[in-house]
This record gives C-alpha cells, structure tokens and sequence, in this order.
C-alpha cells in the first residue's frame, strides 16, 4: 500500500506541474484503481479524454486517447456499469483498431451484457490481431463452451 501512496503522491504533483499530461493522468488513474479506488480512477481517466478528445488531436494524443477510454471501460466494468464501459471500450477499438486488448476487454462486457454473437466477434478480432493472446483465447473458448449445444 505505501508504494501506491507514493506513486500517487508523484503523479499528483507531476500532473500539477503538467496540467495537460493525459498519461500522467492515465498512470495516476492506475494506481487509484489498484487502491480500489475506482470513483477516483475513473475521474482521472475523464480529465484524461477531456485534454485529447477534440478535433486536431495528434496521432500521440488519439494513442493515449485510446487507452484512457480503455482504462475508464475497463473500471466502468468493474464497477458494474456495463454501458458506460461498453460505450468507452467500444470508443477504444474504434480509435485503435489494431488493440487486441481493447477487443478482448470489450468483448468481456458484451459478453457481461448477454450479447453474445458481438462478445464472439471481439474476442475473435482480438485473435486475429494477436494470435497468442490467451486471455482472449480463454475468453473465446469459455463463452462458446456455455453456449447450448456446444460440444465439450
């Protein structure tokens, strides 16, 4: 716990100094979440997509866009919040379109929400973009495996 104290403290000055940073944002959203701090981590994130999220943006700041709207779907999640997350991880694939992580993360809340036909495809694309990606593997073969009618 004190190590996160610590990086928090760091981030929290760091972006004080650089206002418009939006991965210190991101990292210090991070190490919110990691306390279970999740209100607070989704904020950071927020402050994060606000600083990108406008026209004229570098192809940098639509990265870092990308993996704030991924980090908020990922808490939203985990907070239960599945249309908010679906809207952000969905936001996500569409501005990095080669983010295995971000399908099989997005795939994981369709799943959550009963949409099974669109939870396959993500986790199918997140394969085609990574082969090896076992989490989407595991993912991908769990769903099909509870589909009635599915050969064990």
């Amino acid at each position: 716990q004190g190590k996160y104290t610590e990086a928090e403290a760091q981030y929290r000055a760091a972006s004080g100094m650089k206002p418009s940073d939006a991965q210190c944002l991101n990292n210090l959203g991070v190490v919110l979440r990691r306390q279970g701090r999740l209100d607070e981590a989704a904020e950071s994130y927020e402050q994060a997509i606000a600083l990108n999220d406008r026209e004229g943006a570098s192809k940098a700041e639509v990265q870092v866009l990308a993996k704030s709207l991924g980090l908020l779907g990922n808490t939203r999640a985990v907070q239960e919040r599945l249309a908010e997350a679906d809207a952000s991880l969905q936001r996500a694939t569409e501005l990095a379109p080669t983010d295995s992580k971000a399908f099989n993360s997005h795939g994981v809340v369709l799943e959550q929400q009963g949409r099974v036909d669109e939870a396959v495809a993500a986790y199918r694309r997140a394969l085609a973009l990574n082969p090896d990606d076992r989490k989407a593997q595991g993912n991908l073969n769990d769903l099909l495996a509870r589909q009635p009618g599915h050969a064990s």
